[in-house]
């Protein structure tokens, strides 16, 4: 109960983010981060920085996050893409940043599908920090790199009205102009699946992803519920998960 700080500590605090007292439900967002790593890793098995929601004596609540070794060769997909001879252009939509994450990795087949999955669930839970600077890959002994556990991933709609999708891009050049997105005016199963064929994974795979996360509404519902957050802001998070479930049936 007497937290110290030490450089060389194997814990990563995150509290309120500092001078964002003008968003709705402010001191809400350590909850909201730790539902959404919980929701990620109990329901749908996606890796996370191992984590705990605490509370410091006044009241103000913090994720507490084990601070993983490899976490000193994180690089965000804005670094990477730096870095690369054509560099300095920065990744606009995630077709682009799947395309640097080839480039990065050997095992280029299993590092796109769990970006693949990353991106779907991030836009499941509307969240809109799912972008080049908090997205990225690890370096391995091997001297390539693999994807990173999930971290700072919440519903920014919680607190403000934020883009269905953190790049401005999209999911791909086009994937607005496609007959499914003019008719719905919104991303459904089918820009998903045509993200996933893009991005050359197999149609099989696609379809069990995707499946993977309708089926595991219930579960989520359950575990929405018993969140650490007040009933009014619980019931938005919720409306905007089944509301989007809906859309990827």
């Amino acid at each position: 109960n007497a937290l110290k700080p030490d450089k060389e500590g194997d814990f990563l605090l995150m509290t309120v983010i500092p001078g964002g007292s003008q968003l709705r439900f402010h001191l809400e967002q350590p909850a909201n981060e730790h539902l959404c790593l919980q929701l990620a890793s109990q329901v749908y098995g996606l890796e996370t920085l191992p984590n705990a929601l605490i509370f410091f004596p006044n009241g103000q609540p913090a994720i507490i996050c084990r601070y993983l070794p490899a976490m000193e060769t994180f690089a965000d997909f804005a670094t990477l893409q730096s870095g690369l001879p054509a560099g300095a252009k920065p990744v606009k939509n995630f077709f682009e940043m799947v395309a640097v994450a080839e480039k990065f990795t050997a095992a280029a087949m299993v590092v796109k599908e769990r970006l693949f999955e990353q991106i779907v669930y991030s836009w499941l839970i509307a969240n809109g920090l799912a972008h080049a600077k908090y997205m990225g890959l690890i370096k391995t002994t091997r001297g390539d790199y693999t994807t990173s556990p999930l971290m700072q991933i919440m519903c920014t709609r919680l607190h403000e009205l934020t883009p269905e999708l953190a790049l401005a891009g999209g999911l791909f050049d086009g994937d607005k102009n496609t007959p499914e997105f003019r008719e719905n005016g919104c991303y459904t199963r089918s820009e998903f699946t045509s993200f996933g064929n893009r991005i050359k994974l197999l149609p099989h795979r696609i379809e069990k992803i995707l499946n993977h996360f309708v089926e595991g509404k219930e579960m989520a519902e359950q575990l929405i519920s018993r969140a650490f957050l007040p009933e009014e802001a619980i019931a938005i998070i919720r409306f905007n998960f089944l509301e989007r479930i809906s859309r990827l049936k």
